[in-house]
């Protein structure tokens, strides 16, 4: 029985100076890496609750001062059709990650709120609302601030005040977030009737003062439905149907991007079916056709794809060409040549577009070079680059994204991959490491 305590007990040591050694390591990393690892670290238990509170407590507020100067405010989404060769759909599976300042405080006060919710309270109140506005017509990326209306919820049954609600309600200015705001109200059974009705008032107020925001209204009109109907059954308030009335002839109304997608027409069918007295919309008339044409379209949604000119073209072709000379005589010629053609391959454009060409690439290599002398000399190149690129410290997110991916495919030679990560003598590659399992 000694035996086996001694054993627990040095296990526990170890764990914790692991701990200890990746929060370190971590406050060298970008404030987003940093954030993120604490968060990991807590939900893993690997700071328990009970053996250190007054530590756990410490670095979530450490964490939580850090999201605050994440380089994204909110998490970004991309739009329907973008194909996935664009450095948009990269955004988007790098928002995935919740790594934007939104995401990670929201994060934070979710398990702040486990131990000290009288402390969560505080943390979401001092939680800067995102000023949103309608983004360009050739940007193909929507904010989504999903997670600060479901913070909200989640706090109520700890304490928040029904007056925090309707704060965060009045400083809105996209339909999508009162498409969030009405699903997570109809969501929250801690409230009193009356504060219930006086927030969904609120809400039908507010839809008929939202500015013009085609793509934020139609991307969310399907979760703004079935918000308003259960809100509806619930309060009765014929409030809504009108506020509702009102955001759809302001959206479909206003000069929009030239595009049709989402789910706006099917709310507009939704809204005007049906006279009866069950119906959402109750004696108010219906919309019709002529009521819904914009003026003028402002413009056009624009997305390049990588390596589909240029060199980035040649690229693309002789990467085919190699694939298909594997276990042949030629196969060693071959990725001679490519590897040339790589090292002198200079992507135009942006950095980061630049580097998620690069990274794409060699992501492909690496999948295909057998194991051996070859890939054990990719992994070098490869984690030289996640290095040196510059990257890291301006798309936090996005750079973390290309490691996660290349870290997926390595198999076979994972533990290989781990251990030139941790020897990278950077930070964030370290931290990712450490945090594998």
């Amino acid at each position: 029985m000694f035996w086996k305590l001694s054993v627990l007990a040095f296990s526990a040591a170890l764990a914790s100076a692991q701990t200890q050694s990746i929060v370190e390591l971590a406050r060298k990393a970008p404030p987003e890496i940093f954030a993120d690892a604490v968060v990991k670290l807590v939900e893993r238990g690997d700071i328990p609750d009970d053996a250190t509170p007054t530590e756990r407590r410490q670095l979530l507020e450490e964490a939580f001062q850090a999201a605050k100067r994440a380089r994204e405010p909110v998490r970004l989404t991309a739009l329907p059709g973008v194909r996935s060769d664009t450095r948009a759909a990269l955004r988007d599976s790098a928002g995935a990650l919740g790594l934007d300042a939104l995401s990670l405080e929201s994060r934070v006060i979710k398990l702040m709120a486990t131990t000290d919710a009288a402390r969560a309270r505080e943390l979401f109140q001092s939680v800067e609302h995102p000023a949103l506005e309608a983004r360009p017509c050739d940007d193909p990326m929507i904010a989504d601030v999903s997670a600060y209306y479901e913070t909200a919820a989640g706090l109520m049954a700890d304490g928040l005040a029904p007056s925090d609600l309707m704060l965060a309600l009045a400083r809105a200015r996209s339909p999508g977030e009162l498409a969030t705001f009405a699903r997570v109200l109809a969501t929250i059974t801690e409230l009193p009737p009356e504060d219930l009705r006086l927030l969904v008032g609120a809400l039908a107020l507010k839809m008929g003062m939202i500015a013009p925001d085609y793509r934020s209204f139609t991307m969310t009109a399907d979760e703004l439905r079935s918000g308003l109907e259960r809100l509806a059954a619930q309060t009765h308030e014929p409030a809504l149907a009108e506020g509702a009335r009102k955001l759809i002839l302001a959206q479909m109304s206003s000069p929009r991007c030239n595009e049709e997608f989402g789910d706006a027409t099917r709310f507009i069918e939704w809204f005007n079916g049906g006279r009866s007295s069950h119906g959402f919309r109750g004696a108010l008339p219906a919309i019709e056709n002529e009521e819904l044409q914009p003026p003028r379209a402002l413009g056009f949604l624009n997305v390049e794809s990588y390596f589909v000119s240029g060199d980035a073209t040649h690229i693309s072709g002789d990467f085919g060409h190699l694939r298909m000379a594997l276990g042949t005589a030629e196969w060693r010629e071959t990725l001679v040549a490519f590897q040339s053609e790589f090292r002198a391959w200079k992507p135009p454009g942006a950095d980061i577009d630049a580097f998620h060409q690069k990274m794409t690439v060699l992501h492909g290599l690496f999948q295909l070079i057998p194991p051996g002398e070859d890939r054990d000399a990719l992994i070098a190149r490869a984690v030289e680059y996640l290095r040196s690129s510059g990257v890291e410290s301006e798309y936090p997110a996005e750079w973390l994204l290309q490691v996660r991916s290349f870290a997926s495919s390595a198999t076979g030679d994972r533990n290989k991959l781990l251990a030139a990560l941790r020897k990278s003598g950077d930070a964030g590659l370290a931290v990712f490491a450490a945090l594998q399992r």
